[in-house]
Formats: structure tokens, C-alpha cells, sequence
């Protein structure tokens, strides 16, 4: 879709919106990896739940977490679970503590952009982390670039979930 034809906010809206996008997209995918995951360390030794039994679990004790939780339940899970698991996993704890981060600043945050009206390369979000506010600047392209890279780091989680399901005897 060409919008250079659009005025600068609303081009700077349609950037804004794909950056938004390509954000949710990944952190869901995180967020669904992170309840498998919880689910599966959290299971009885030897129980082997049906796959309705699965989802009733996962929606009275996981789904309604925030991100944020989710995160540190994975990380607690994980690490009683087992810590060899654990310590291979860490990076990806780094990965997903920072799509936390950007789940505050993304969602709830004020956009701006450059005051001039010609530098389309970035956008300012203001937004309040407990209670105070701050500003972070979101160059675009690098920002879009990360996400990729978080992305690709989602399938090393889903393999682990698959790890899980098979010592669990779910697959």
C-alpha cells in the first residue's frame, strides 16, 4: 500500500500500526508458549490430562495472568522443574522479560512523532511505569528487526514445550 501520498500523521498512524502489529503478534505467540509451559512443569508426577482437561486448567489458573506474571510463573516453573532446563532457557527469559517491557509502552503509551514533521524513522511513546512517566523512543526499522529475531527465538521455546509433552507422556 503506498501512503506517501498520505499526510505525515497519517503516515507516521500506518508505521505506528505495524509496529503495533508485528508487537502483539509475537508477545501472543509468547504469552501461548508460556502457558504450555506452566501447564506442563506445573502437571503431577505421572498424570497424563486430556485435552479438555488442558484447556480448563490453563483457564482458571494461567490464561487471565498478565504478561509480566506469566513471565516470572515460566521462570519459577521452569526452575523447580528442572534447572538444567532452566539454565539453557535463561536468554529467552531475557528475550520475553523485554516484550514485558514493551507491552506497557505499546499498549497504554501517548505517540508522538518528530515535532518538524519529517523524520519518519521514529516514534515517541509516553507512558507510565509505576506511576512515574517516561518516554521511550522507538527507532522503527531496528524495532521491527528485534522483533524477528524474538520471533525466531519462539521456535527454541516451542521446542521445549515439545520436550516437556513427550517427558510428560503427552505425545
Amino acid at each position: 500500500m503506498d501512503i506517501s501520498h498520505l499526510p505525515f500523521t497519517q503516515q507516521m498512524q500506518v508505521h505506528e500500526s505495524h509496529v503495533r502489529g508485528v508487537y502483539l503478534s509475537i508477545s501472543c505467540d509468547y504469552e501461548q508458549l508460556m502457558d504450555d509451559i506452566i501447564h506442563l512443569c506445573e502437571l503431577n508426577e505421572g498424570e497424563k490430562p486430556t485435552a479438555d482437561e488442558i484447556i480448563k486448567y490453563k483457564n482458571q489458573h494461567i490464561r487471565h495472568l498478565e504478561m509480566g506474571k506469566k513471565y516470572r510463573r515460566t521462570k519459577t516453573s521452569l526452575e523447580k522443574y528442572n534447572i538444567q532446563y532452566f539454565n539453557s532457557f535463561l536468554p529467552y527469559f531475557d528475550i520475553i522479560e523485554r516484550l514485558v517491557m514493551y507491552r506497557t509502552i505499546l499498549s497504554h503509551g501517548r505517540s508522538t512523532y518528530d515535532p518538524e514533521q519529517k523524520d519518519k524513522s521514529f516514534i515517541i511513546f509516553d507512558y507510565l511505569h509505576k506511576g512515574k512517566a517516561c518516554t521511550e523512543r522507538i527507532d522503527i526499522y531496528p524495532f521491527l528487526t528485534q522483533m524477528e529475531h524474538y520471533r525466531s527465538c519462539i521456535m527454541e521455546l516451542a521446542g521445549l514445550s515439545v520436550l516437556l509433552r513427550k517427558e510428560r507422556g503427552l505425545l
